[in-house]
């Protein structure tokens, strides 16, 4: 799986805990509606910021670790 595939389904995963629905997170985010979906079924890819603003939305933050020497890229 990629960097970005795992970092989409850790925001799916964090969404799924709070028990927000995806429309819930379009308006606390402050985007289109349906958006957050098209995220993430990836229909759409947002940008860096608005990965910061879905992060910030689910109280989380978004951190880099090194790769394992026998991961691919």
């Amino acid at each position: 799986m990629t960097a970005y595939k795992e970092l989409i389904q850790e925001l799916i995963d964090a969404r799924k805990k709070t028990g927000q629905s995806q429309s819930e997170l379009d308006k606390v985010i402050g985007c289109a509606e349906g958006l957050v979906s098209k995220w993430e079924c990836g229909m759409r890819k947002p940008g860096a910021f608005l990965f910061s603003c879905w992060a910030d939305a689910l109280e989380c933050k978004i951190q880099l670790t090194p790769k394992k020497k026998t991961e691919s890229a």
